[in-house]
Formats: C-alpha cells, sequence, structure tokens
C-alpha cells in the first residue's frame, strides 16, 4: 500500500492508526497521545493549594539561580 500510495510504510500506519482512533472517538494531538478536555475546576483547585503554601526556600531567586 505505502509503494502504491508513494508513502512511507511508517506514513501508512500512523494514518491507519489516527484514521481507527477517529473511529473510536478517540481525538488525537499533535503529539500522537489523546486530548484529554481541561477540568478547569480542578485547574483552579489545584492554583489555589500551590499559591496558598508556604513558602520553604528563603534563598532570593538569584541566589538559587547561581546555586544551579
Amino acid at each position: 500500500m505505502a509503494e502504491r500510495r508513494g508513502n512511507a510504510p511508517e506514513d501508512v500506519v500512523k494514518a491507519g492508526v489516527e484514521l481507527e482512533a477517529q473511529l473510536a472517538g478517540v481525538a488525537i494531538g499533535e503529539t500522537g497521545r489523546p486530548r484529554k478536555e481541561i477540568d478547569i475546576e480542578r485547574v483552579r483547585e489545584i492554583m489555589r493549594r500551590v499559591s496558598s503554601a508556604p513558602l520553604l526556600d528563603q534563598r532570593s531567586p538569584k541566589e538559587i539561580l547561581d546555586e544551579a
């Protein structure tokens, strides 16, 4: 099939997998992995928890970068 279409075998296999994924209702992103819906409320909860966490490293950003 690849030879007949003038494509590399890998491209034909990839196209076949993508077609099967579409038929199965799985959206494929640019990375080749299925895309997930973003749960905005979960993102907001994570942001609240992270922003309310205490700052444990008392060094300045410059000191941290200089040590890296």
